[in-house]
Formats: structure tokens, C-alpha cells, sequence
């Protein structure tokens, strides 16, 4: 053979490999022509409902929450067994698709109830995809996750669906209409997902079955057809039992489940107002209008006063039948809180059990301690201060010493806990504000000290975007009073003088950002919070030792003067709503902070001797509880509406929250200034007696 023959059949050999090279690239898997853009932000821990809400859901974020909660996991573990499922959804009717591996076709579906799915065999293949009630009693003590366990957060809720498959299977590529809130129960899933922008990619506006719908076959992308999904933008990411993943509302993904059984839930929400769009095959476009929308139009944060049970009481909360499980210690559904608090003169911290009264450990320290203590963003650890100027950390359940540090001077402030950077700020009496970054290993750096201020430091400091908010209790009409330090170094930002000292702590209406401070004359100081200008001050004829609370809407103002009076405050137009005297004494100082429970409309205040729950409304007292000594605490509500409260007798309260009846109180070594610290957590495996 000729030479010229060689190279032309060498020729037609290359040219055909890379014509079947070409060829094969242009059939892979959604996802693999490009690098992904690696994993989307995985958190070890729960955040706050608010801080879910400003940081991910209103800034269009996802996130993997890996909770390390064992409650979730005891929990989830039950759904693996056949017979859990069988019991609670029977012969629920629902939807299973015949394919479980999504092409380019729609998969036909098949109506059957889940019975009669769960006893299908398996090369039936089909993949459950249904919608329950909420109130199913497979919820009824599914706990909801701290970044969803506040009442704005279930409002928005509308619908649930289980997924279930027994074969591993694939998702369309696809985005929802609304915000997705998903945890995994049993199996695992690998999600690809892409931001909104990338729906031109997506081919958005050419579905064929429904708008949110790609036309892209996953399994074997046709670049011929769509050849701009080779440059989407994947992030990538494995969710795993115990696992709770939020993907913004429009954000692309297409799913790999596999190592079945593979079950998961999703919790449907609707956060936002969204426009409609007048054009259906303008799913793109519309999809980038939506978000510059949220950005502009929502609300910048949410206040969370109210705390649920399980996912099953965003349905229909009644309080009278979670209580009725409550009345007795043995009932072996009922949820159980860690409660922290110290002892003052007899100095010693304390855990509790919430349903018994039990202590569970305790530290005796040689000092008083009467600054109220907080629980770590990961729930392990919990830190107490006392007078001698020590500051704790202790292992939240078992009372293990972590570390112990000492500042300038006594520490009667409550501590703040920054939970989504692990800044733990403390106040010292000596006018110093500490700021310590919580490492990796569970120890604390100082980051910053700033000081010292103009005065003692008795109030809590506050802590509010960018900074922290301090309150001193001055010697001098010419010294500030409030100041707003920089969180990254302590600077300070402003400051207000107000020639009167502060001894309470201040509160915010996040909207207005109107800040409220009480002097302990007879002032109220609403101040401006990005200038510290004085907007306001209102005369209300007594001075104030204790922190006002402010309605979820930031109209209303609730105050306890240092006398015993209650007042109810417009607080936009600064008039008095309604006003009683509870106390007539003038041997007692009132420093006890009182607590709004929106839901029922009551004020719980505790003046002297007595604790009561007052009708937000209109100041009538609707009961009423009293001591063989004063309260100095603040009281405290868990999810059951128990009500907490220290007594100077030496005793901490467990009180109904409705009827004000004692379910049990337990004897400290000293009279209890500070608050109680709820710490939630779960029973042991008999909790879920009654579901197996």
C-alpha cells in the first residue's frame, strides 16, 4: 500500500475517533462538561430563626445545616422500619411515579395508596412523591429545627411531601415555586444545584410538560439541542440522615438518591409576595425579577417570640393538648430541657430537668453569681459567670469544667453569644466589654477589649448588626450612657450622653431601628441607631431597673418601673395605652424584666413577692402566683408553656403558663437573680414508645 493510502486511512482512523470523542461528550450527565463550583455552605450547627431568615432565606443563599442534635437522629432512625411507616401513613392516599430514573419523558404516575406502594415489589420501581397533612401523626413528634422552630417561620409553611424510593433514582432538572425546605431521613442524596441567573442555560423557557421544568434529559444532555447546559454553574453537595437542606425558591437542581431505602421529606413554604409573571416563557427573566424584588421589598429580619413543638403544631397549635401531655413527669413523648442558671450569695450553677426538677449537676463556685448564662451555637456547651470575675464553660449535659478565665472584675451582666460567628461578649462591673472568638477546639481568643467606660456595667449588652449596644450605669450627668461598639474590634461607633445612668438593658424595633433605653430616673430615650441621635424622650414618672419588651410588630411597649407599675406604651406615638400599680411598697426595686407570649395575649411580670400574667390588652390580671420571698429573675417560657421564674427563697418555679399552678419547684443552695437558660433536648430512646 502506498504511502498516500497510509496517511489518508490514518487520517479517516483519527478523524473518526474524534468524531465518536466529540460525540460522547456531547451525551454525559447534567454536570459533568465543567468543574463544579464545589460545595454550597455547610453549617455545624442550628442557627437562629433570624438569623436563618437574614443570612440565607431573604439573601436567596442555600445552605446544609449538619445538625448534630442526637434527638434527629434517634428520631429519623425509626422511618427505615417498615412497620413505623406502614402504621402511620396506611392507606393514605397519595402518588408514586412508574420510573425512578428521570430521562427527558415525563414518567407516567400511578394513584395508590401508600400501603399498597410499600408492598409493591421492587423491580416495579416505583418512587413516591406525595403530599400529607401536616397534622399526620408521623409529625406529631417530629421536632422542628431551630432555624424553622419560630412562629413567622411556620406561618409560612403550606404543604409537606414524602419522598420515597425503594431503587435508586434521579430528579428532573428542575426549579420550585417556592422555598424548599428538605431533611433527610434515611438514605442519601447528591444535589446539583444552580443559582436562578442560570435559567437562560437551562432552557427554561422551552419546557414541555410544565414552566420550572428543563427539557434537558439529565441522564444524557443533547448539546446538539441545548448546548449552553455544558456551562452551567453547579455547586455540588451530599445530604445524609439527619441532614437539612434549603434551597431558595427558583435555584435550578437535578438529584442522585441512592443506598435505599431513600426517604426524605420536604416542608413547603411561601416566604414571599412574589409578582406573577404575564409571560409563561419567560421563566428566566422572571426568575432574576423575583429576586431583585426580595432584596428590595421584604422585610430585612424577623422577630421570633413564640417557639413550636413539632412540625405536626404548624398545622393547628393546640396548647391545652400538648399540655395535657405535660401534667405528668412519666409521659414518655414528652420533650425534657436542660435549664441552666445560677445562685447568688451561696454561688453554685445549676442543670435541671424541666419535667421533674431534678438537678441533674452542679458547680459550687465561693462567690454570688447572678449573671444569666447562655448555650453554645453546637449545644454542647454552656457559659456562666460569676462576681469573682470568672468566666466558665461547662459541657451542657454533663457539667464537665471545659475552661476557666478570669477578666478585670466582676461580671454581673448577662452574657451575649454571637451563635453565628462564636463571639461570646461578656461586661465586667469595672466598665470593660470583652469579646472572645470561640475556636474550633471549643476554646476562647480574646478578639477584642474595649474600655474602660464612664461607669458600671449592670446592663446586658446587645448585640445588632454591625455592632454591640452597652449601656452604662454613670456617675456623671456629663458621661455617656449608651454606647455602639464595632464587633470586629470594639471600637467605638457612637455614643449617646443622656445625663442619666442606665442600669437595664435596651431593645430594638428592627424596622424603625429605633432604639428604646430606660434611664433609672424617669425616662424613655428612643434613639436613632445608625447616628445615636436622640430621636424622643418621654416622661413616664418613675425610674426603671429592668428591660422593657417590645411587640413582634414594634408597636407596643411593655414597662416595669422600679416601683411596680405596668405600663402599656404606643410606641409610635409615645401615649400611654393602659396603666396599673401592682406594687404600693417603695421597700421593693423591681428589676425582674417582664415577657410577652403574643399567642395568648399575656404579660407575664413579677413584681415582689408575686408573678402574674397580665392581659396584654388591657392590664387585668388573669392570675396570679406568690412566693415566700421577692423575685429579681426574669421570667421564662419553654414550648409547652411552662413558665420559670428564681425566687431570693432560694427556690426556681416551674409554673403552668396558663393557670399559674406550681408543677414543681426545686431548692438551690442560694436565693436565684439570674434567668433561666432553656436548653432543648430529647428523652431517651422510651420517648418513642408510642410510635413504634
Amino acid at each position: 500500500m502506498s504511502s498516500a493510502n497510509n496517511l489518508f486511512m490514518l487520517a479517516c482512523l483519527v478523524s473518526s475517533l474524534s468524531c465518536a470523542h466529540t460525540k460522547s461528550q456531547r451525551m454525559l450527565k447534567l454536570g459533568m462538561h465543567k468543574p463544579t463550583l464545589g460545595s454550597i455552605k455547610v453549617l455545624n450547627y442550628e442557627p437562629t430563626p433570624e438569623a436563618f431568615y437574614e443570612d440565607f432565606i431573604r439573601s436567596s443563599v442555600p445552605v446544609l445545616i449538619r445538625t448534630n442534635n442526637p434527638s434527629w437522629h434517634r428520631y429519623f432512625s425509626n422511618w427505615a422500619r417498615p412497620s413505623f411507616l406502614q402504621t402511620h401513613m396506611n392507606d393514605m392516599p397519595g402518588r408514586a411515579y412508574n420510573r425512578p430514573i428521570w430521562t427527558q419523558d415525563y414518567p407516567g404516575e400511578v394513584r395508590l395508596n401508600f400501603t399498597d406502594f410499600f408492598i409493591r415489589p421492587l423491580d416495579e420501581k416505583l418512587y413516591w412523591d406525595s403530599t400529607f397533612p401536616l397534622d399526620n401523626s408521623l409529625f406529631k413528634h417530629m421536632p422542628l429545627p431551630l432555624p424553622l422552630s419560630c412562629l413567622q417561620h411556620s406561618n409560612w409553611i403550606e404543604s409537606t411531601v414524602l419522598l420515597y424510593a425503594k431503587v435508586n433514582s434521579t430528579s428532573p432538572f428542575h426549579h420550585d415555586g417556592a422555598e424548599n425546605f428538605f431533611f433527610q431521613i434515611s438514605g442519601k442524596k447528591t444535589w446539583l444545584i444552580a443559582n436562578y441567573s442560570e435559567g437562560n442555560k437551562a432552557y427554561a423557557d422551552l419546557y414541555d410538560v410544565q414552566p420550572g421544568l428543563s427539557p434537558i434529559n439529565p441522564e444524557q444532555v443533547d448539546l446538539d439541542k441545548y448546548p449552553l447546559a455544558a456551562d452551567i454553574n453547579f455547586y455540588k453537595v451530599t445530604v445524609e440522615p439527619g441532614d437539612m437542606l434549603y434551597v431558595p425558591e427558583h435555584w435550578w437542581h437535578h438529584v442522585t438518591s441512592f443506598d435505599p431505602p431513600i426517604i426524605s421529606v420536604n416542608l413547603w413554604s411561601e416566604v414571599f409576595e412574589l409578582p406573577l409573571s404575564s409571560e409563561k416563557r419567560d421563566i428566566a427573566n422572571h426568575t432574576k425579577v423575583i429576586s431583585k424584588f426580595i432584596r428590595e421589598s421584604s422585610s430585612p429580619s424577623i422577630k421570633c417570640m413564640w417557639q413550636h413543638h413539632s412540625i405536626a403544631d404548624v398545622s393547628q397549635y393546640n396548647w391545652k393538648d400538648i399540655y395535657t401531655l405535660s401534667e405528668s413527669a412519666t409521659e414518655p413523648l414528652r420533650n425534657y430541657f436542660l435549664l441552666h442558671f445560677s445562685s447568688d450569695i451561696s454561688g453554685c450553677f445549676y442543670a435541671v430537668n424541666s419535667i421533674t426538677g431534678s438537678i441533674l449537676w452542679n458547680y459550687t463556685i465561693s462567690t454570688d453569681a447572678g449573671s444569666t448564662p447562655v448555650v453554645s451555637a453546637d449545644e454542647k456547651t454552656v457559659y456562666f459567670a460569676d462576681e469573682d470575675s470568672k468566666l466558665y464553660a461547662f459541657h451542657t449535659e454533663s457539667g464537665n469544667l471545659l475552661w476557666k478565665i478570669e477578666l478585670s472584675d466582676a461580671i454581673v451582666a448577662s452574657l451575649r453569644l454571637n451563635k453565628i460567628k462564636d463571639i461570646l461578649y461578656a461586661a465586667t462591673i469595672d466598665g470593660w466589654v470583652y469579646a472572645f472568638n470561640i475556636t474550633a477546639d471549643g476554646r476562647p481568643s480574646l478578639l477584642w477589649k474595649s474600655g474602660p467606660f464612664p461607669g458600671e456595667i449592670w446592663s446586658s449588652p446587645f448585640i445588632h448588626k454591625p455592632g454591640l449596644i452597652i449601656c452604662i450605669k454613670t456617675t456623671s450627668t456629663e458621661d455617656p450612657s449608651v454606647y455602639m461598639l464595632h464587633e470586629s474590634n470594639g471600637s467605638v461607633m457612637w455614643s449617646h450622653t443622656m445625663g442619666r445612668p442606665v442600669f437595664a438593658s435596651p431593645v430594638v424595633d428592627h424596622e424603625s431601628n429605633n432604639l428604646f433605653v430606660l434611664d433609672v430616673e424617669n425616662y424613655l430615650n428612643v434613639i436613632d441607631m445608625q447616628t445615636g441621635k436622640s430621636l424622643w424622650t418621654f416622661d413616664i414618672g418613675d425610674g426603671v431597673l429592668s428591660s422593657p419588651v417590645l411587640s413582634s410588630n414594634g408597636n407596643i411597649l411593655y414597662i416595669v418601673t422600679a416601683s411596680g407599675q405596668v405600663m402599656c406604651l404606643d410606641a409610635l406615638k409615645l401615649d400611654i395605652i393602659w396603666k396599673i400599680v401592682v406594687e404600693k411598697s417603695t421597700d421593693i426595686e423591681v428589676v425582674s424584666s417582664p415577657l410577652l407570649m403574643e399567642k395568648w395575649k399575656l404579660l407575664y411580670v413579677a413584681v415582689g413577692y408575686r408573678v402574674m400574667a397580665l392581659d396584654a390588652k388591657n392590664g387585668k390580671i388573669v392570675w396570679e402566683f406568690s412566693a415566700d420571698a421577692e423575685f429579681m429573675s426574669s421570667p421564662r417560657l419553654d414550648k409547652y408553656g411552662t413558665l420559670y421564674i428564681g425566687g431570693m427563697d432560694n427556690k426556681l418555679y416551674a409554673l403552668n403558663g396558663l393557670k399559674g399552678t406550681v408543677q414543681w419547684s426545686v431548692l438551690s443552695l442560694g436565693p436565684i437573680v439570674s434567668s433561666v437558660t432553656i436548653f432543648d433536648r430529647y428523652v431517651e430512646e422510651s420517648s418513642y414508645g408510642g410510635l413504634m
